[in-house]
């Protein structure tokens, strides 16, 4: 995977992926509008034919680095959970 930054600012955040699902980042993004310092987030595929998708993160204060790390972190423990009551179901 190959992560270019194409724009930051204090508060801002726009990146470039290759070779990444859009399906993850939409989820993240998602994940993100949650958080009440972000004020918009959103992942797109610019076009169809080109193996790239964006990711955009804006905040009110707040380093975007350091609030998509954290979201991380807690998106990563849901699938821990989830993991583990699928691994109870499967055990009946």
């Amino acid at each position: 995977m190959e992560i270019i930054v194409k724009e930051r600012t204090e508060n801002s955040l726009l990146l470039t992926f290759k070779g990444i699902d859009l399906g993850f980042l939409y989820l993240l993004a998602r994940e993100l509008l949650e958080n009440k310092n972000v004020t918009n987030a959103w992942a797109r595929k610019p076009h169809f034919l080109i193996d790239e998708v964006e990711f955009f993160i804006a905040t009110k204060e707040e380093d975007p680095l350091k609030i998509i790390d954290e979201k991380i972190k807690e998106i990563q423990n849901k699938f821990l959970k989830l993991k583990k009551d699928i691994e109870k179901i499967a055990k009946i």
